[in-house]
């Protein structure tokens, strides 16, 4: 390597060893000592960089590739937990929707980037059988003598470039007209990304003085800085790459479970600290951890694309209607393509359909008859008694007669309850308004008992107060009688007095005690000598003459 490239190394590694110290100590401000039974965990990803946005006639850079191959994670992410896994789980429930897929998914775009031939096969007349995502052939060539840029881009687009009149919908890549470019169809096609592939295979090489950066930080001759980074140092090697991995919540340990797992399943590509792997590592991890918690997912879409500002330094300003000046508190003016076009690379129009015509929420029969049986009383004490062996499925199709929904609104499957838009929201306000009054009755009831518990506290209080009142005026009525201050004077000899007055009262009690001791053992001996002297003067046969009786008392 150069001397430029050590240095780049070297600020590479120094800025991702800081950026990680920051990650932690905010996660740090935010944790809590307490044992915490659930956390919220914010993903906030840039969304997708396009040079043309912003006015500018350049290709997009690797840095943007890595941006809209996250955005594209996370869109596929919800492509399956909204579709695939809803549509698969009414069917397992038995129940029809009328509703088909959206097309195209972004899995072929994410492949472009990222695909392993062993984990998916290409369709015939789509590309290669052993078709390697862009960051796998990046790797492998990275390890070639004498490979260069172009050499990538043609493996990627015989791999995924679409050719012949026969092959069915759009190609994910394309390439371009101008060299070392190709173009990617991100959002379903709607707004695809062109990409310059200079200096790619270079950046892709792993810089080995980012390795040095951590080591110089951990023994820095300053204390503060020692202790910061000192944390990392007990991390393994293949989780370098992420940040926030020190916490010690209950929360933070499995999360940092699952991260390491993501890493380890690839760890010959971790250990060669591959750039390229690096991102896709990270990813895998982040999806991970978000797939195992409850997902919410928040659009946010541009008004309208921003333009470069002139002279071309600063930051891109939106362009203002009339010749306004910018923060002017003008309305930001709105381009209909524009918010169409990401409506419809989003997936948002298609799950609101969903959300219209299928099921928007569902819960398990035992759950639903528990939570709602209340709106049914002869049911709830129909069944209070059998609180084992009851057929769920029965007993909620009688409660949703009861509650008298609409035919459409609800639909019960093997093991949950299918309820549309709405239904469930309304069912919880009749549960509020039925049993608040049972609420409001028993929080009445634990008021008034603190109540009445503080009152007893408080008059203890007052008649103590009382007290102790009564005794500091009767002191200051005679604290200065002459009798009074003689009585103070002599108080202690006489409590010495009548200690030594009850010690002598104690042996004289203790002395008594003994002569009845004494005289008692002395009777005891006596009765023992006359009973031995008389059984000895009775003869033996009359003994066993004598019948015996048993008296019972």
């Amino acid at each position: 390597m150069t001397g430029a490239e050590c240095v780049e190394g070297m600020a590479s590694g120094l800025y991702q060893e800081l950026f990680a110290a920051v990650v932690s100590l905010v996660n740090r401000s935010f944790s809590s000592h307490h044992l915490s039974m659930a956390s919220i965990m914010v993903v906030d990803a840039p969304g997708f960089q396009n040079p043309r946005h912003q006015g500018r006639e350049r290709a997009a850079t690797f840095e943007e590739l890595c941006h809209n191959y996250t955005q594209e994670r996370l869109q596929l992410l919800f492509y399956r937990r909204t579709f695939v896994s809803t549509l698969q789980r009414l069917q397992e429930e038995g129940l029809p929707v009328q509703f088909d897929l959206p097309e195209p998914s972004p899995g072929p775009t994410v492949a472009v980037v990222d695909q392993n031939p062993s984990q998916v096969r290409l369709p015939p007349g789509g590309g290669a059988v052993d078709a390697k995502g862009l960051f796998w052939v990046l790797d492998e060539e990275v390890r070639v003598e004498g490979s260069s840029d172009s050499t990538v881009l043609e493996r990627l687009c015989a791999a995924f470039e679409k050719k012949g009149a026969g092959t069915e919908g759009t190609s994910a890549l394309r390439p371009c007209e101008q060299p070392l470019q190709c173009e990617i169809a991100h959002q379903r096609g709607q707004d695809p990304v062109r990409y310059d592939l200079t200096g790619w295979l270079h950046r892709a090489k792993p810089n080995l003085s980012a390795l040095d950066a951590a080591q110089v930080l951990q023994h820095s001759k300053r204390a503060e800085l020692r202790s910061l980074f000192q944390a990392r140092a007990k991390l393994a090697p293949v989780c370098r790459a992420l940040a926030g991995l020190e916490g010690t919540s209950q929360q933070a340990l499995q999360r940092n479970c699952v991260l390491r797992r993501a890493f380890a399943s690839s760890f010959a590509a971790a250990k060669r600290r591959a750039p390229c792997s690096q991102v896709k590592l990270q990813m895998d991890a982040l999806s991970s951890v978000i797939r195992r918690s409850q997902l919410h997912f928040i659009h946010c879409l541009v008004p309208s694309l921003t333009v470069e500002s002139k002279g071309g330094k600063g930051a891109p300003t939106p362009p203002q209607p009339d010749g306004d000046k910018p923060g002017a508190g003008g309305p930001l003016p709105v381009d209909i393509p524009a918010l169409r076009v990401q409506l419809s690379g989003s997936y948002i129009l298609e799950a609101l359909r969903l959300h219209r015509t299928g099921y928007a929420d569902h819960l398990g029969l035992t759950h639903f008859r528990r939570r709602f049986q209340v709106l049914d009383p002869l049911l709830a004490k129909k069944l209070m008694p059998a609180a084992e062996g009851i057929d769920e499925r029965k007993a909620v199709e009688q409660l949703l007669q009861t509650l008298d929904l609409e035919k459409k609104a609800v639909a019960v499957g093997h093991s949950q309850v299918f309820l549309k838009a709405g239904v469930v929201s309304r069912l919880e306000k009749q549960r509020e308004k039925l049993v608040s009054h049972s609420i409001v009755l028993f929080q009445a009831a634990c008021k008034g008992f603190l109540s009445r518990q503080e009152f007893k506290k408080l008059k203890i209080r007052r008649l103590a107060s009382q007290c102790i009142w009564k005794n500091v005026a009767v002191f200051l009525a005679v604290k200065d009688w002459p009798w009074w201050r003689l009585l103070g004077a002599l108080r202690p000899l006489l409590s010495a007095t009548a200690g030594e007055e009850q010690l002598r009262t104690k042996e004289e009690e203790l002395t008594t005690l003994r002569q009845k001791l004494e005289k008692l053992e002395t009777s005891r001996n006596e009765l023992r000598q006359n009973t031995d002297q008389l059984e000895s003067k009775v003869p033996t046969s009359l003994l066993c003459e004598v019948p015996v009786q048993a008296v019972v008392c």
